[in-house]
């Protein structure tokens, strides 16, 4: 066997393996992928089962309101001490979450939170994406 044999030889084994380890590498990656997909398609579908009421978040430091409807994106400053300050304490908006809004007609919008952003400086601030669920008659 000639040296230019063996090179080529050592070359496809190495391709081999380089080829077996990125399988290998990539399939732990991919099934967290499907997973976490499908926990975020079953909290679209579900929710988390925490509501959250325009109505009751209109004050300083304790707001959700629109930020562009036609977007449906959401601004909202949660209270601190009620989010960390109770005995049960609330980690705000989270994606799944519900919103309900009056709407113009009289009805009651139901909205889900699928995108959730906090920000940086103030802390207590959000900017989340939500889809339309539900028009429901006002009580």
């Amino acid at each position: 066997m000639s040296f230019v044999g063996s090179i080529s030889i050592g070359f496809a084994i190495f391709a081999i393996v380089v080829a077996v380890f990125a399988l290998n590498y990539n399939a732990p990656r991919k099934r967290e992928e499907r997973e976490r997909e499908q926990q975020y398609q079953n909290l679209m579908q579900h929710g988390t089962g925490k509501t959250w009421d325009m109505r009751k978040h209109r004050s300083w430091g304790n707001r959700i309101e629109w930020h562009d409807f036609e977007r449906r994106t959401v601004v909202g400053w949660i209270d601190r001490t009620a989010m960390f300050g109770s005995s049960t304490p609330s980690h705000g908006v989270c994606v799944g979450d519900d919103l309900i809004c009056p709407m113009q007609s009289g009805k009651i919008g139901r909205f889900r939170f699928t995108e959730v952003k906090y920000e940086r400086d103030p802390p207590d601030m959000f900017i989340g994406k939500v889809i339309g669920i539900a028009m429901e008659d006002a009580k």
